[in-house]
């Protein structure tokens, strides 16, 4: 049976597909371009995600290692995407923009929500396994940063410890799960999903700068911070949805393990991964430039980044996630967001 959630995905793929045929047409409108963008972006998500999880589990992953790694890189790839399509249009702002404005709302937005709705128990071997490299990550995108850009080889190294958080996680345990459905319609999805989140990010990249300049401009935000400011909020807003609502069907579904490993697996990605290969990748799409950090991300959004994730740490110490601290969390986030749009301003 099709359900309302297909029904609207397949009508914005269509609408994108008239739009990118057919340029001159009122279907490249900015707001229709963003918002036919997210949900086929979410929609790509989560049909790679449920593809790529029970291909996993078809092979044999454990489910904590299918949450902290294949439904991280599934949530994870909208960011992945969009990020890329920034640096095509040689945006390298918006992608740092995008991806600490991510990490942030994972933990203050997506684990806020959750915990607001529902109270989060966490299990030792996913405080074990994921806090660390957690830690270790945000640590690490803070140290590249400091001299004020990330060379090709900060890239690689980042990516190095990505393998070494997989390979970490591969000695965790976890009960085991039966596939959904079979590996030949698990495969089918994993590659409708890469196809949806290409078309998908493309379009939310397109639509996002389109509004956020004029948005910003509106409001009198300066050039040189509107890319980076654009990225933490509409784009990091966007490309974090796949986060929220995998996490609430995994909460609905008593699945609490799936919540917090792959909020954490996802920002380990999105730091590790995505910035690793953007980094690498950028200076053969630049003319040898390589991936400078603004002044903003170095002064405001990382050690607004460190400051949430040790705040989470703390908060997991005693293996739950309360209610009021879950409110605290979200309540955290949107005081960043008016912080970051008055400073753009000069409020």
């Amino acid at each position: 049976m099709v359900s309302q959630q297909d029904i609207a995905s397949a009508l914005a793929f269509i609408l994108l597909l008239m739009g990118m045929l057919f340029p001159t047409t009122g279907l490249n409108n900015p707001y229709l371009l963003f918002l036919c963008g997210i949900v086929v972006l979410v929609s790509g998500a989560d049909r790679f995600t449920e593809g790529a999880s029970n291909l996993g589990i078809h092979f044999g992953v454990p489910a904590f290692l299918v949450g902290s790694t294949i439904v991280a890189l599934g949530t994870s790839l909208p960011e992945l995407g969009a990020s890329l399509m920034a640096l095509t249009i040689d945006k390298p702002d918006l992608v740092l923009g995008n991806i600490v404005g991510s990490n942030i709302a994972n933990i203050t937005l997506v684990l806020g929500i959750c915990g607001m709705v529902h109270g989060i128990d966490i299990k030792w071997n996913v405080l074990l396994a994921e806090v660390p490299f957690l830690l270790v990550s945000t640590f690490a995108f803070v140290i590249v940063s400091l001299d004020g850009k990330i060379v090709p080889l900060e890239g690689v190294i980042l990516l190095m410890m990505y393998v070494a958080y997989v390979t970490n996680l591969r000695g965790s345990r976890s009960k085991a799960e039966e596939p959904s459905i079979p590996p030949r319609k698990a495969g089918m999805l994993v590659l409708l999903g890469i196809v949806f989140v290409f078309l998908g990010s493309r379009a939310t990249v397109t639509g996002a700068v389109s509004i956020g300049t004029d948005v910003g401009r509106m409001l009198g935000i300066a050039d040189d911070v509107l890319d980076v400011i654009i990225g933490f909020t509409i784009v990091a807003i966007g490309t974090s949805l796949p986060e929220l609502v995998t996490s609430l069907i995994s909460q609905f579904k008593g699945q609490e393990e799936m919540i917090t490993g792959g909020i954490m697996g996802s920002n380990n990605f999105n730091i590790l991964v995505v910035i690793g290969i953007c980094s690498i990748i950028y200076p053969s799409m630049s003319g040898g430039s390589v991936m400078m950090v603004p002044p903003l991300i170095l002064s405001f959004y990382a050690p607004a980044m460190v400051l949430v994730t040790l705040l989470l740490v703390i908060m997991l110490i005693d293996r739950r996630l309360t209610r009021f601290e879950a409110s605290l969390l979200f309540l955290l986030y949107l005081a960043l967001i008016v912080n970051i749009v008055g400073s753009g301003t000069g409020a």
